[in-house]
């Protein structure tokens, strides 16, 4: 299961999206952790997504990011999502290159319908094929290369894997 926090309860029936708190980040964070932590879930989309607020990186941001890697370990996958790197604000490179590569990671596209998906299919068929892509992730820890396979998007609540030409969602 996919966990992708985009508000959380600030006090009791009033959630983050109702207002405008400074610091969104922490609070998003700290619910992905604790979503983490109940071991329903095989992947955390989009996390640096939870910056979208910010307009540089700092230190809190990287320990906050830190938290959240060290509650993944090598067990649960972080989403690299194309359509964030399209939007201003919601893909943070700094977040990604604190990541360690016993990290596992997985790409995706945000797609909320079939036609949505054509945005991640075609960069993820450009970045597997030209190894010069501008990711800092490395071979190794990109799950959805070579006999693993390759990620091309999202098609309502799985992922969708192309394994040596056999689709399977996920």
């Amino acid at each position: 299961m996919i966990i992708g926090q985009h508000h959380y309860e600030v006090s009791k029936g009033v959630y983050s999206f109702m207002s405008d708190i400074k610091y969104e980040y922490i609070g998003l964070f700290n619910a992905m952790i604790e979503g983490v932590n109940t071991g329903l879930f095989d992947v955390v989309a989009h996390p640096d997504r939870a910056f979208r607020k910010e307009s540089i990186w700092t230190k809190e941001m990287a320990e906050y990011s830190n938290k959240l890697i060290a509650a993944v370990g090598d067990k649960i996958l972080l989403e690299k999502n194309f359509s964030s790197m399209k939007k201003k604000g919601a893909y943070w490179e700094e977040f990604w290159d604190i990541v360690p590569d016993k990290v596992k990671l997985i790409y995706g596209c945000d797609a909320h319908s079939t036609k949505d998906m054509q945005v991640g299919m075609g960069k993820s068929r450009y970045y597997e094929v030209n190894s010069s892509n501008t990711f800092s992730a490395k071979k190794n820890r990109i799950i959805k290369r070579g006999i693993n396979g390759l990620i091309l998007g999202t098609s309502g609540s799985g992922y969708v894997l192309e394994n040596k030409g056999i689709n399977k969602i996920l």
